[in-house]
Order: structure tokens, then C-alpha cells, then sequence
């Protein structure tokens, strides 16, 4: 009998000067990516990047330079979530706001 159990694992990173941190993140999500291999995503302060699929097929060597700020979230998840509700929302006006979750949210 097979249950499929689904998890998630997030990573965050900042740093006080604007640099690179996607390279660090990406190698997180590999050592994390045994809590949920059919989801990853990364999200920084200009750029959001998300799709099924593992940590290595989604964000390829070349996508990585694409991440520069003072933040950046990683995540990966387990769940059978339709593609256009796949985690790590964003939204840059009027502030910056990013949002990862374990679960349902909703508005009431």
C-alpha cells in the first residue's frame, strides 16, 4: 500500500549588500528537497520563478544569475496543486510582499 505524504520545506536567505544569493539558496533546496520533489520555486525582490518538477529540472544553471537583491525565498513542495496555484505568491506595488505557505489560506 503506498500513501503519498505530502510535505513542504522553505529556505530563506538576506544579506545587508544587494548580491547574489540564488546559489546558496539552490544548494538549500537540494538538501531539503527530500520534503517535496513536484514542486520548486524561488522568489527575490524583482524575480519569481516557480514550476513543477525538481529543484535541478526547474531552475536550470543559467536561471539562477536572474536572482540579485537583499532577499530570497526558496521552496519545495510535495502537493498535487493545480499549475496556477503553485506557492511562493509575489506581488512588488505598492511594497514588497511574498508569501509561502504549508496549507490552505483563506479570506473570510
Amino acid at each position: 500500500m503506498y500513501i503519498h505524504i505530502k510535505m513542504s520545506g522553505i529556505v530563506g536567505l538576506s544579506s545587508n549588500v544587494r548580491t547574489k544569493l540564488s546559489r546558496d539558496v539552490f544548494d538549500k533546496l537540494i538538501s531539503i528537497q527530500h520534503r517535496g520533489m513536484d514542486f520548486a520555486g524561488m522568489v527575490s525582490e524583482a524575480q519569481n520563478l516557480k514550476n513543477a518538477g525538481c529543484v535541478q529540472a526547474v531552475f536550470e544553471p543559467h536561471l539562477l544569475d536572474i536572482f540579485k537583491g537583499n532577499y530570497l525565498l526558496g521552496h519545495v513542495t510535495s502537493h498535487d496543486f493545480p499549475q496556477n496555484k503553485y506557492q511562493l505568491f509575489s506581488s512588488f506595488y505598492p511594497c514588497d510582499v511574498v508569501l509561502c505557505h504549508n496549507g490552505i489560506l483563506t479570506n473570510r
